[in-house]
């Protein structure tokens, strides 16, 4: 069994900071040269995110913050079983420009 390079060895997206849960990222597309099934994962933690195992589809698992932070690098996984290899999908976010909020309502 031996997985073949990812199609793509780096994915970049964009995402808008007012995006809602379940906003579509990227998707990462892996090939098995064996024509075994292949499982996609992160490698490592991406609290912000989630991908579908069969489909390789990441999504936005909670609203990102640029303010915060305004880009995420993300370690995929495809794993045929006994091999693995990896690819490298970049999100950036962007910005929208929200409104003032003053501290209190009540100025003395």
């Amino acid at each position: 069994m031996s997985i073949s390079y990812i199609f793509f060895t780096e994915i970049s997206s964009i995402v808008s900071e007012g995006d809602k849960p379940g906003t579509y990222v990227a998707t990462v597309s892996a090939s098995d040269e064996d024509k075994d099934s292949l499982t996609y994962s992160f490698v490592g933690k991406y609290p912000h995110f989630m991908i579908d195992p069969k489909e390789g589809i990441i999504q936005l698992r909670t609203m990102v913050d640029r303010e915060k932070t305004d880009s995420f690098i993300i370690l995929v996984r495809a794993f045929d079983g006994q091999r693995t290899s990896t690819a490298t999908v970049s999100v950036s976010i962007d910005d929208i420009n929200e409104k003032p909020v003053f501290q209190t309502n009540v100025y003395e």
